[in-house]
């Protein structure tokens, strides 16, 4: 496929008697307007997408498959998978995308269709982690070979997308999500066995994986060493009713708050307000919401698994835990309890080495280089 002019997102030849602006990118999405780390990766790549067209002068159109329609620009089909196929397949005749940002693997299925229609277009697709850690459709793998690149967000995902699904080494680039710094407070004194403990996780029965369960079961020995330890859990889903039993049969319920969907205010207070964030998750391609923590001076507690190592140092700006321990998890929030001083440690080398990794304009700096072609093997 042509990669276009050195530093440029278009492609090298224009074409003759086609109006068009400088550069076209188009963007397949699931969903932007929802909680969770694969809309708020959406939500960045989006920016920085739209931040390097605009220097161009050129046009980007999103379609996401589950929002409502927002703008010409931002296109919603409401769950309807045919209209948002439809709409993106025609939108591409008549448009010609220089660029096409798969945002799932699962719209990999497209790419011959676009290849047929416009085969210059230059076409990315976004791999986050669990979506890859299984067998694809042959459609999806298919796509997935036959796209411009790959984009993982993390380490753990680029090996799987090289060893499990044939990706060649020189087409996957290295993506991680990038956010802005936030104003941090300074800890809030307690007194000693008070701790204030903070999950961030979507609570679907299909997201079980994400360990909020695990927490809850190492409550009861946490809650008789601290007797004023608080459990929040932030996220809503189908798996509430059971996480609630659950902690009612533990005799616990008295001890956990949950605190459903938030909004962004109340969620910057509650990561604010938290000594520990725990989410035991087993299956993360990076798991942004410890870099949230992190950015507010917080130690986490996750899994040695997935990408959570692309986040979490152990001993460096948290701990990691075995799989599905409670009581590997309990004691490292005892831990970490118990000595204040290992808290700021962590915290703070969390905040000063580990944030600036993940800063926006380090995302659009590398995703400038992947889209005009200019990325090596990184």
């Amino acid at each position: 496929m042509d990669r276009g002019r050195p530093g440029s997102l278009a492609r090298r030849a224009p074409d003759h008697g086609v109006k068009r602006h400088s550069v076209r990118v188009h963007i397949l999405v699931t969903e932007i307007n929802a909680h969770g780390g694969i809309q708020r990766y959406n939500r960045q790549m989006m920016r920085a997408t739209r931040e390097l067209v605009d220097e161009q002068g050129g046009e980007m159109v999103v379609f996401s498959l589950n929002d409502s329609p927002q703008s010409p620009s931002v296109r919603g089909f409401g769950r309807s998978h045919r209209r948002f196929v439809t709409s993106a397949l025609t939108t591409a005749v008549f448009e010609r995308p220089d660029v096409l940002i798969v945002g799932h693997v699962n719209f990999a299925s497209l790419l011959p269709a676009y290849r047929l229609l416009w085969p210059r277009t230059r076409s990315f697709v976004v791999a986050y982690g669990k979506e890859v850690e299984g067998r694809l459709k042959p459609g999806v793998r298919t796509g997935l070979r036959m796209a411009t690149g790959v984009l993982p967000l993390s380490e753990s995902t680029r090996h799987l997308v090289l060893a499990k699904h044939g990706v060649p080494a020189e087409r996957a680039h290295l993506l991680r999500y990038g956010f802005d710094p936030r104003r941090h407070t300074p800890p809030i004194a307690r007194p000693p066995g008070y701790p204030r403990v903070l999950s961030v996780a979507r609570l679907r029965l299909e997201d079980a994986y994400k360990g909020i369960d695990t927490t809850l079961e190492a409550l009861p020995d946490l809650c008789r060493q601290f007797p004023g330890l608080r459990y929040t859990v932030v996220g809503e889903g189908d798996d509430l009713p059971r996480l609630h039993a659950l902690a009612g049969r533990l005799g616990i319920s008295d001890r956990v708050e949950f605190a459903g969907s938030v909004g962004q205010q109340e969620l910057e207070n509650l990561y604010e307000e938290c000594d520990i964030f725990v989410l035991p998750s087993t299956h993360e391609g990076l798991g942004i919401v410890y870099l949230e923590a992190m950015a507010r001076g917080k130690p986490v507690v996750g899994i040695r698994a997935g990408g959570v190592a692309d986040a979490v140092v152990h001993e460096a700006n948290g701990l990691l835990v075995e799989h599905k321990s409670p009581e590997s998890v309990g004691g490292a929030v005892s831990r970490l309890a118990n000595d204040p001083d290992l808290c700021r440690r962590l915290g703070a080398w969390g905040q000063r080495c580990t944030v600036p990794a993940f800063a926006r304009a380090r995302m659009q700096a590398r995703l400038s280089e992947i889209l005009t072609g200019e990325t090596g093997k990184k």
